[in-house]
């Protein structure tokens, strides 16, 4: 009798394509929520360290899903970034009409907002 894997009985499917298909959603990375700091420049600091991570386990997870990606950062990401996130528009502009990479809108969004002393030290 024949397995199901089809001849020999067993599955040789390879390491990379079974991690490659486990989906996002079955993956905790345990990340802590981004808290903005009372000082803007520390707040800076730690929005660059907090978005360095979390590069960090999209590449370790094998997070490369625009939508997955922007699930883990509105879930992950804490009140100020689901804050932000609702500001965002919800359709693609006439010019984004191809292809629109929210998670990168956010972080776009998100580095003026959170890095604001930068503008200061640049005088």
């Amino acid at each position: 009798m024949e397995g199901e894997g089809g001849e020999g009985g067993g599955q040789n499917v390879p390491a990379a394509a079974v991690a490659d298909a486990v989906p996002a959603q079955t993956t905790d990375i345990k990340m802590q929520p981004f808290v903005p700091a009372m000082d803007q420049d520390e707040t800076g600091r730690m929005w660059r360290k907090w978005k360095a991570e979390l590069i960090t386990r999209f590449r370790f997870f094998r997070i490369q899903n625009d939508q997955d990606k922007t699930d883990v950062i509105s879930i992950y990401g804490g009140e100020h970034i689901r804050e932000l996130i609702d500001t965002l528009p919800n359709e693609p502009t006439a010019d984004e009409e191809e292809e629109r990479d929210e998670f990168d809108e956010i972080i776009c969004q998100a580095g003026p907002l959170f890095h604001a002393y930068d503008k200061s030290r640049q005088r």
